[in-house]
């Protein structure tokens, strides 16, 4: 999905930076910069809080997608109208460029939602590196959560490190974050939107999943966007 993404936003990207500016190597977690990032930008000038593709020592780029969460205040063409309250980026109204083509809208069972049947309430987005530095900024997510019931258990979005590993007994999935989730032994595995048979064992790096928890934190449904 991201690197559908990456072709499907390049060019608008590219005509923004000239524009406004944006940025692409934000770490993912916060940082001071992007706490200072709510105020304003950041000392290069960057747009604050946008995801990583950080580079490893051995030069491979590792796709951090950035989570932020709020409230949809409107919908308008393949826009969603949001207020960020995540303090992973600049707070405050953000507009969440749709792709159809490469954005993922789902919702708490994972299915797909329409643009025209998203709601205003709670959403969670997991961002790409792209963010112009507008008013209000505008950003490409991967995936945004919308609809969300007040009481409902979210899934969450992650990119594969690599393979699930036995640690201590359990079965861990790292995700490129760091995040390390635990994987329940008799743990769902499904595709999404298809038929196929997919196991645990599919999960390799770079794999886009959403994973389910329980309220231990244990993952119990694992869905895996195909390659």
């Amino acid at each position: 999905m991201r690197k559908k993404f990456m072709i499907a936003t390049a060019g608008i990207a590219a005509a923004m930076i000239m524009a406004t500016g944006c940025s692409s190597k934000a770490p993912a977690e916060t940082t001071p910069s992007q706490t200072e990032a709510a105020a304003g930008t950041t000392e290069t000038g960057e747009a604050p809080g946008t995801s990583a593709e950080e580079t490893t020592e051995e030069g491979v780029e590792v796709d951090i997608p950035l989570k932020i969460s709020g409230l949809i205040h409107s919908v308008d063409g393949n826009e969603i109208v949001a207020d960020n309250q995540s303090e992973n980026s600049a707070q405050g109204d953000m507009i969440l460029m749709v792709d159809e083509n490469s954005t993922f809208i789902l919702d708490t069972d994972g299915m797909p939602v329409d643009l025209a049947d998203v709601k205003e309430g709670k959403f969670e987005a997991y961002l790409g590196p792209a963010m112009t530095m507008s008013l209000p900024p505008q950003a490409f997510p991967y995936v945004v959560i919308v609809n969300i019931p007040e009481d409902a258990v979210v899934p969450q979005y992650l990119v594969a490190a690599g393979a699930a590993e036995e640690k201590d007994g359990k079965t861990i999935l790292t995700a490129t974050d760091g995040t390390e989730y635990e994987i329940s032994a008799d743990a769902q595995v499904v595709p999404y939107l298809t038929k196929n048979i997919v196991k645990l064992t599919d999960v390799v790096e770079g794999s886009e999943c959403m994973v389910w928890q329980n309220a231990d934190g244990v993952v119990e449904k694992v869905m895996v966007f195909a390659e």
